[in-house]
């Protein structure tokens, strides 16, 4: 490969994920096995609405603050389709390194 040469194509050849991937990965893992800290819109109310799976994002009140893990892992998890957000630790690992 030369010098300054995008590695996207050969990332996905040798299956491995760049930083961002991985941070999101991380993120996703987390918020899976820490799922009982967190709030979802179902427990909240019984209206059966298209986002009752999804985890509520804490409000903050600095920006600096929307950069930590606390933010965007819910925001994260909530991009799931709402059958991967019922997977086991070990099958969203599986699943993931699949793809």
């Amino acid at each position: 490969m030369e010098y300054r040469a995008d590695v996207r194509a050969k990332f996905r050849e040798l299956k491995i994920l760049t930083y961002r991937s991985q941070y999101i990965f991380s993120c996703l893992v987390y918020v899976n096995c820490n799922f009982q800290q967190y709030v979802s819109h179902n427990q909240i109310h019984n209206y059966k609405t298209r986002n009752k799976e999804n985890v509520l994002i804490d409000q903050t009140r600095l920006q600096k603050s929307r950069f930590s893990l606390n933010y965007y892992a819910p925001k994260f998890f909530n991009t799931l389709n709402n059958d991967v957000k019922h997977y086991t630790t070990l099958k969203l690992k599986t699943s993931y390194k699949k793809t």
